[in-house]
This record gives structure tokens, C-alpha cells and sequence, in this order.
């Protein structure tokens, strides 16, 4: 019999199927919906369990965007007029005509489309996907040098900012290079949470690790950073457009 179950660490809510079983060790397997399903020994700790979750945690992420990209059930996009999209936080509607000159603009919390032909599905992806990466490009640009400029006593130097498909974290810096770079799949989430994921990122030139003086410097620079981080959950790092 299985058991669903819930349990969060560092803010991520993860959830899991668990069924007890005559075996010897603990078993993770991510299932075809993308569910997590783990068994374990009949009289193993819940503890136990959720520690080897969370030391597993980036697999768990990977396989599951694969099982999610992989499940025929998924839903299939065909970017017709009523389709929801994320972008920055907000589902957007979104609205397509017919027009011999193509181009996607964004108008409150719809996204007009126009394209040549409405049959063309994979011309209307190139064109959602051309003005998405435009937008990231764009807002993560402004977002990045505006944070640098607020604190710029403490972030004197030249910062250089790089933009990645991620699938198991939202930032990174090289520190060497002076260069933070941020998950492509940001631009899903609202703007106060890129805001988080630079000023964490940009806390590591002064401090490398995760340290009581690390998170005293990310507490002054975002002081509710422990509420925007809660706020990034996987329906961002697994959204697919």
C-alpha cells in the first residue's frame, strides 16, 4: 500500500510516493507522470527516507524533466488563441492573427502573436521563442546592472552577466570572471524573484560559501530572501513553453 507524503527543505516542498516493501536498501525512481516514487525496508525511519531524497535531489530533478519531456501524455502545444504561457510570474493568454508581418508583442497579460500562416505550428514556436529569449536577454540585463547599481559600494567592479538553460539550479557565479549567470527559465518567474537569484549570486564575491556571514549580507541586501526563495518551486524549473 503507498502512502503520499510532503516534506520541505530550503524552502522547496517536495513530494513523494512511498511504499514499504520486504527489501534490503532504499529505492528512488521517478515515475512516468514525473512523480516520485520510493520504496524502502518495512521498518525504515521516515527520517531515513527523506534524507536520501535530498541527497539525491539533482538526479531527482534531471530525471524528472526527462520523464516530463518524454511523457506522450504531456500536453503538446499547437499556440492557438486561448493558450496560457508563463512569463514573469503571470499566465498570459495568448491571442494569434494571421498577418503577412510577423511579430509577438506583449499588452497586460495578453501575448499577441501574428504570424504568416496560423497552420505553421513550428513557425509560431521560432516566433514565441525568438521573442522569449529577447525578453530574458532584456530584463535580466536590466535587472542584474540596476541590483550593481544599488549596491555599487559593494560590487565596485566590471560584472558581467551570462544566461543558461539550467535544470537543477537557478544561478551560479565564477567568481574569477566576475560573471554571474542566471537560469534561462527565470523569465517564467516574477521579477522579484530574478532580483533574489542575483543579489544571492552576486553575495558569493564576497563570501564563497554558504556561511553565517553570507546569509548576515543577503539578509541586508534582500531582506525577505527567504520568502522569495520559498516562492521559486519547480513549476518554474520545469515549465516547459
Amino acid at each position: 500500500m503507498s502512502e503520499n507524503r510532503t516534506f520541505t527543505i530550503d524552502g522547496e516542498t517536495i513530494e513523494y510516493e512511498l511504499v514499504r516493501r520486504k527489501m534490503k536498501s532504499i529505492r528512488l525512481r521517478i515515475i512516468g507522470n514525473g512523480t516520485l516514487a520510493v520504496s524502502c525496508p518495512m521498518r525504515t525511519p521516515i527520517y531515513e527516507v527523506e534524507r536520501a531524497i535530498v541527497k539525491n535531489r539533482d538526479w531527482i530533478r534531471s530525471t524528472t524533466l526527462r520523464a516530463l519531456e518524454q511523457n506522450p501524455k504531456s500536453q503538446k502545444r499547437e499556440y492557438y488563441t486561448g493558450e496560457k504561457f508563463l512569463f514573469l510570474g503571470v499566465e498570459r493568454t495568448l491571442l494569434t492573427a494571421q498577418n503577412s508581418r510577423e511579430s509577438v508583442q506583449l499588452r497586460e497579460d495578453y501575448i499577441f502573436l501574428n504570424a504568416r500562416s496560423l497552420d505553421d505550428l513550428d513557425r509560431k514556436k521560432k516566433l514565441l521563442d525568438k521573442w522569449y529569449i529577447q525578453q530574458t536577454q532584456q530584463i535580466f540585463s536590466q535587472r542584474f546592472y540596476a541590483q550593481i547599481e544599488k549596491f555599487k559600494s559593494l560590487f565596485p567592479y566590471d560584472y558581467k552577466l551570462k544566461i543558461r538553460s539550467m535544470t537543477a539550479r537557478w544561478g551560479s557565479c565564477m567568481i574569477n570572471r566576475n560573471t554571474v549567470v542566471l537560469n534561462s527559465k527565470l523569465i517564467y518567474a516574477d521579477e522579484s524573484l530574478i532580483d533574489y537569484v542575483i543579489l544571492h549570486e552576486l553575495t558569493h564575491f564576497k563570501y564563497k560559501n554558504h556561511d553565517k556571514d553570507f546569509y548576515a549580507l543577503l539578509t541586508y541586501l534582500c531582506p525577505d530572501w527567504k520568502a522569495r526563495k520559498k516562492m521559486l518551486s519547480n513549476k518554474y524549473i520545469y515549465y516547459e513553453r
